[in-house]
């Protein structure tokens, strides 16, 4: 674009060269295009063209009588579009919209030097093609504040799904790390000892490590939801996944015991997959950090009756008290039903969690048109 635009340029200055009518109406031209090329690699401001025309208009006006007189240049007047172009892009503000009133004023005038009959028909015809240049700038504006827009959307939305996999994958592993460490200090049979002590030491560092990085998922994610699914390959059931994380549990802990009951007509979507294991992976962990006595968990898969949706139900005891129980992992917890919410939301399902009958159960409705 700057190619076709500085030979244009080159091509109207040489036309305007030949009919002008004096060597100081040739140099004036040339620092047109000198001003132009320093606007042009962003030395100075568009609106520095605008300022300068008028001003040898102004001059041509006042000193009319004498012969001084600027010219009325084709070249200039090209100039001076691209200025109102390049000032209407990029106008903030009322210093802003001052630069463009004054670019556009300036263009408008050039017929005035003429200083004949036929000044008034130039200068209509000049409004028409600066109302044309303001669109075009305007219209370029607009597209910039779009780009902006989906630059910034996408990284927020990169932000959010870095969080949820920080909180869901690293988060819940190193609370495993800590829930073993706490296991091994109650298997030491002299409290006090120097293998005591380094436990405690790791679990202690566990713990700053899982508060860090609970800030940085803070730090990290919107407060809207993106529509940002986990996509996976097939279309097959969550069962192996969903049952990989519950025999996992069980296995961890002697007179656990899970349940698992698939109860679903059809292939699950593969957004919807993903969801359903997350939410599952997040509750199986919530339960071994609030109630560390749970001793059974159960997990149905089933059809909403009412909606084209798959209804997830996650049911595991509350402590001895009937509350959610103290954390017994150090850090700051509070962001897995968030994440679960949020999860269950960008697929435009719902979720609820709380205690029902002596259980701690989530519920989430998860459709399956989802991605339509």
């Amino acid at each position: 674009m700057r190619v076709g635009y500085g030979v244009a340029l080159g091509g109207l200055v040489v036309l305007d060269a030949a009919v002008s009518g004096s060597l100081g109406q040739c140099m004036y031209l040339l620092a047109v295009v000198g001003l132009a090329a320093l606007v042009a690699r962003g030395r100075v401001p568009a609106w520095a063209v605008g300022a300068v025309s008028g001003a040898a208009t102004l001059v041509t006006v006042l000193l009319a009588a004498s012969g001084i007189a600027a010219p009325f240049a084709l070249s200039e007047g090209l100039v001076l579009l691209v200025a109102v172009v390049a000032t209407t892009r990029r106008a903030v503000g009322a210093r802003g919209a001052a630069a463009v009133a004054l670019v556009a004023l300036a263009t408008v005038i050039l017929p005035v030097r003429l200083l004949s009959a036929d000044t008034a028909t130039f200068g209509i015809l000049l409004v028409a093609v600066v109302a044309c240049a303001l669109a075009v700038g305007a219209t370029l504006r607009n597209a910039d504040a779009e780009r902006r827009l989906a630059l910034a959307v996408a990284t927020q939305r990169e932000r959010d799904g870095l969080a949820r996999d920080l909180h869901d994958d690293f988060t819940n592993r190193v609370t495993g790390m800590i829930l073993l460490a706490q296991a091994a200090r109650r298997r030491v049979d002299a409290p006090g000892t120097e293998l005591d002590a380094d436990l405690a030491r790791m679990e202690e560092s566990g713990g700053a490590a899982l508060a860090s990085m609970r800030r940085w998922v803070r730090t990290l994610r919107d407060t809207g939801v993106e529509r940002d699914p986990e996509l996976a390959d097939g279309a097959e059931a969550p069962e192996d996944e969903i049952r990989a994380l519950l025999v996992g549990w069980e296995a961890s802990a002697p007179g656990r015991r899970v349940e698992l009951h698939d109860r679903t007509t059809a292939p699950l979507p593969a957004d919807v997959r993903a969801t359903a294991t997350r939410i599952v992976q997040e509750s199986v962990t919530n339960a071994t950090r609030h109630a560390p006595g749970a001793d059974r968990i159960r997990v149905t898969l089933a059809e909403d009756p009412h909606a084209d949706a798959v209804v997830l139900t996650v049911v595991s005891p509350l402590d001895a008290t009937g509350r959610e129980g103290a954390d017994p992992v150090p850090g700051s917890p509070g962001l897995g039903l968030v994440g679960m919410r949020e999860r269950a939301a960008i697929l435009g399902g719902s979720l609820d969690a709380g205690p029902v009958a002596g259980t701690w159960t989530v519920r989430a409705v998860l459709p399956r048109d989802a991605g339509a």
